[in-house]
């Protein structure tokens, strides 16, 4: 094994004992930083060199990005698009946020966990704004957005 494989090893290992001490369960990838770069939006990509500032340069040559994921509970993916009287189930609708807001903390836990230990820089899982400071609204494509749901959510 080299090194890099080594490291991912303890890294994967180290989110899967976290999975475990809060009882779900995820996926772990890891990509070359410059491929999952080239291949974001012009939003993301300078997004990322906000967050990286003056080591963007050496991330794009030798970096890596680990993408975390934790599953939805089976009875959460149940609360979407439930209706009541032809009507949305607020209090359905309202849990599904409630854990939506428990996986991002877990999330944003893990990945600052992780990036202290092996020294790289954490990227919070969402940017939460709210409703009433939302500038704009890009739909990139309805496929992709069911692909990105399909991959986050345990169904």
């Amino acid at each position: 094994m080299s090194e890099g494989e080594i490291n991912t090893e303890k890294i994967h290992n180290f989110f899967n004992n976290f999975l475990n001490q809060v009882k779900y369960e995820g996926i772990f990838g890891i990509a070359n930083f410059s491929s999952v770069f080239n291949n974001l939006i012009f939003e993301q990509q300078n997004k990322l060199k906000q967050l990286l500032q003056n080591q963007f340069i050496k991330y794009l040559v030798t970096g890596s990005i680990i993408s975390l994921g934790i599953f939805y509970c089976s009875e959460t993916i149940d609360f979407i698009n439930v209706e009541k009287n032809g009507k949305a189930d607020k209090d359905l609708w309202n849990r599904y946020g409630d854990d939506y807001l428990h996986l991002n903390e877990l999330l944003k836990t893990i990945s600052q966990k992780i990036a202290e230990k092996y020294n790289g820089l954490a990227i919070p899982p969402t940017i939460e704004t709210p409703l009433k400071k939302l500038k704009m609204l890009r739909i990139i494509s309805p496929k992709q957005f069911l692909i990105e749901l399909s991959q986050n959510m345990r169904v």
